[in-house]
């Protein structure tokens, strides 16, 4: 079989999708570690530990649906 030329996986679309990929996580992580930083300013270690395992709960059960 023949390759195709304009091939969608082409290395350099492939290498290029990944690092805006990695960008977009590393920036979505910086937002999170400086929102949580500021939950936990405004709520309380205490309060934001009990919303944690809110989470966690949410997270947990949500494999269930």
């Amino acid at each position: 079989m023949a390759e195709p030329s304009n091939s969608i996986t082409s290395g350099r679309l492939l290498a290029c999708s990944a690092v805006c990929n990695f960008a977009g996580m590393a920036a979505l992580m910086v937002v999170a570690l400086i929102a949580i930083r500021m939950l936990i300013n405004g709520m309380g270690k205490q309060r934001f530990g009990l919303l944690t395992i809110i989470w966690m709960g949410v997270g947990y059960f949500s494999l269930l649906i």
